[in-house]
């Protein structure tokens, strides 16, 4: 029998067994509620489409490659150029894991906000950016958003090195760590900015080098996924190793010998000349590829019943279809209208889900133009603010020569062109304006300026997009209207000084009268043309009382950005307007330890003339000394040393300048030291000499 005491330690186990599977449930919840419930739905969405271009995906040696490295590096980035696989290849990557490996897809939106809140360490995850930082140019404003995230992103995707360097898949060949793939054109990828981040270029996959590029049989294989063997031999001998290939590849479907032979002799004349038969030959079609332009995230259509559709939307479809004699209240014109929909489908759009957009991004910028120089003020008013921004150049300037690659305007269409800019900066889209291709002309400039004064209704827009675009909430900035390209919270002052054109900012900051000492994701005007090197309009942000202490949540002034990237002439000039020179970031790095890191020699020395301390320490006890030597910059300690620093000065675990030589394998920089007496004795607090760490790095020291 059980006793009185028995009973209750049951009925305690038990009420310990439900507490537990309560906490157990609550745990489960809370890792699959980790994302607000509407985002799924997007993400779910971009996900059935890879799922889609699945069926005609070729594996190649570069796909293996990536899938190889999956398992020791939890950041991949894939660069080439448009067209080349770049998005397949991870979108591949990403399904492999989920399939292998029970991760959760989650497709990167709006930026690094979304790893930081969507990321749960309780799931395998692996998170999607396609074209990190721009497509044709990069987006400088996103590109140090990103920076800004870096230092969290290292610790989520940290992978140990041992394992790395011993390639030990046995430790890691379970595949359960945090996942990051990217996709990155090569000319991006490239560029000195992006380099500074180190994440991203740890593990670079590039498609179009010697290793990785497609191979003849690779391209054939790739062929036979749209094409039938009898097409395939008679076009072998003109299927160049195009860097597009894959994108000609989903080009040729359904084209008869001939035309798939032109398609690749010469694919840009032979894409271009498609567009334009179907402009002259078929007008359903042609206002097909206009609403897809127009619509560049999709256009459903059932929206052509114009009974499901906003009223502003229902006046955009009914204005465009009208350039084209199509009355929508009929149901023959809608349907032969789709008709020319599913006709493009698999050539130029492609069907996803309900809705048809563009195959490629090379084919809509191709068809973007094309088109809007056959309806120029259809497209002026309704294109995409993207297109608005690049694809328009004005006849009147005389620094450039117009070309196929533009819709040319003539003088009377300016001030219409000008008058859209208006509209985009009423909706809170300011890149259109700001970030316009056009820009780089002054007269363009000159004129765009003329324009924004002698309106009041402009000054009115650019003050209120200043002063209200961003509320200041409890920990950090909100914006009320986000740029609707890049999600980053901006200004137009910001995206000025961003692009450097001094009359701009000098035309907001007298005439608009725009704040100079605003601040949007913790960056100030001041920090971004200091990090630029914008040295004039540093000045002018100076002399219309910038604030030249003002930190970043980091503690870098403008002074530590200027000397981050090495811009001398803007450090002289913020030196000259009485910069800190000993101001100490959160981890009490001067910019003089920071430049000596670097090994900047000659901006260094400019510190050093302006009374930076030689031996300022950070919060570890790191010395400039100890920077420049651990980096093995011989001229920069030979400077240093000139300038009197401690060659026996000690950090916080008693390594000297000597042992962080040593520690890094730097003989030319213990040679130096040991001339100027540095002891070779000196033991740090676990009682290691520097001639210890010298016979682990095999430096001889005599």
């Amino acid at each position: 029998m059980i006793d009185v005491l028995q009973l209750e330690q049951l009925e305690q186990l038990s009420f310990f067994f439900f507490l537990s599977e309560k906490l157990k449930e609550e745990k489960k919840n809370r890792v699959e509620d980790h994302i607000p419930q509407h985002i799924p739905a997007h993400h779910g969405q971009e996900i059935r489409e890879w799922e889609q271009d699945q069926t005609t995906f070729f594996e190649t040696r570069a796909t293996r490659h990536i899938l190889k490295s999956l398992p020791l590096h939890n950041c991949i980035i894939v660069t080439g150029s448009s067209g080349c696989g770049k998005s397949s290849n991870i979108h591949h990557a990403a399904l492999h894991l989920r399939d292998c490996f029970e991760y959760e897809i989650i497709p990167v939106l709006t930026g690094p906000t979304d790893i930081m809140n969507y990321y749960n360490e309780n799931k395998k995850q692996v998170f999607i950016v396609d074209d990190i930082c721009g497509k044709e140019t990069i987006k400088m404003q996103t590109l140090q958003t990103w920076r800004d995230y870096s230092e969290k992103m290292e610790k989520i995707f940290k992978v140990t090195e041992k394992y790395v360097a011993n390639k030990n898949y046995d430790t890691v060949s379970k595949v359960s760590s945090p996942k990051l793939l990217l996709s990155c054109r090569l000319h991006i990828y490239k560029e000195a900015q992006f380099q500074r981040i180190t994440l991203f270029t740890k593990t670079e996959c590039n498609l179009l080098s010697s290793e990785l590029c497609l191979q003849k049989a690779e391209r054939m294989h790739m062929l036979q996924k749209y094409l039938p063997d009898d097409i395939i031999n008679n076009v072998k001998q003109v299927t160049e190793n195009v860097d597009y290939f894959p994108l000609l590849c989903k080009l040729s479907r359904d084209k008869t010998s001939e035309e798939v032979k032109k398609l690749f002799t010469a694919p840009l004349i032979s894409i271009k000349n498609n567009i334009h038969t179907i402009i002259n030959e078929n007008n359903d079609q042609f206002c097909a590829l206009v609403l897809c332009v127009v619509f560049n995230n999709g256009f459903n259509t059932d929206w052509l019943t114009l009974e499901s559709v906003s009223e502003k939307k229902n006046d955009k479809i009914e204005d465009i279809v009208k350039e084209f004699n199509i009355d929508l209240s009929k149901g023959k014109h809608r349907n032969s209208l789709k008709s020319g929909f599913s006709t493009l489908n698999g050539t130029f759009l492609k069907l996803r889900g309900k809705e048809y957009r563009m195959i490629h991004d090379k084919i809509y910028k191709m068809a973007s133009v094309i088109c809007g120089q056959h309806l120029t003020e259809c497209f002026i008013k309704y294109a995409p603010s993207v297109s608005i921004r690049d694809h328009f150049i004005f006849e009147s300037l005389p620094e450039v020569h117009a070309n196929d690659d533009s819709i040319v305007l003539l003088e009377y269409q300016e001030k219409d062109y000008f008058d859209r800019l208006l509209c985009d900066l009423k909706e809170h889209v300011i890149e259109s304006t700001f970030h316009n291709y056009q820009l780089i002309n002054r007269t363009f400039r000159d004129k765009l300026i003329s324009f924004l004064r002698e309106s009041d209704d402009a000054k009115t827009v650019l003050k209120k997009l200043d002063t209200q675009c961003c509320i200041k909430n409890k920990n950090h900035y909100e914006l009320e209207c986000k740029n609707k390209e890049t999600h980053c919270y901006t200004t137009p002052l910001i995206e000025s000084v961003i692009t450097g054109y001094i009359d701009i900012v000098q035309f907001l900051i007298v005439n608009v009268e725009c704040n100079v000492n605003k601040t949007c994701e913790d960056s100030s005007l001041l920090y971004i043309a200091s990090q630029k090197g914008h040295s004039d309009e540093a000045k002018f942000l100076l002399e219309n009382n910038a604030n030249i202490c003002q930190c970043h949540d980091n503690g870098w002034s403008a002074l530590f950005y200027a000397c981050a990237y090495g811009h001398k002439d803007t450090i002289e000039m913020l030196l000259q307007n009485n910069a800190d020179v000993s101001q100490r970031d959160e981890n009490g790095c001067s910019p003089l330890l920071l430049t000596c890191g670097e090994g900047d020699k000659d901006t260094a020395r400019l510190l050093l003339q302006n009374n930076a301390a030689v031996s300022q320490c950070d919060e570890n006890g790191c010395s400039p000394l100890h920077a420049a030597c651990s980096g093995g910059h011989k001229d920069t300690v030979e400077l240093l040393l000139q300038n009197n620093a401690d060659v026996s000065q000690r950090d916080q675990n008693g390594m000297s300048p000597l042992h962080a030589a040593c520690a890094n394998g730097h003989k030319d920089t213990v040679e130096l030291l040991l001339q100027n007496k540095a002891d070779v004795s000196q033991f740090d607090q676990y009682r290691c000499s520097p001639l210890h760490v010298a016979c682990s790095e095999d430096i001889k020291i005599q």
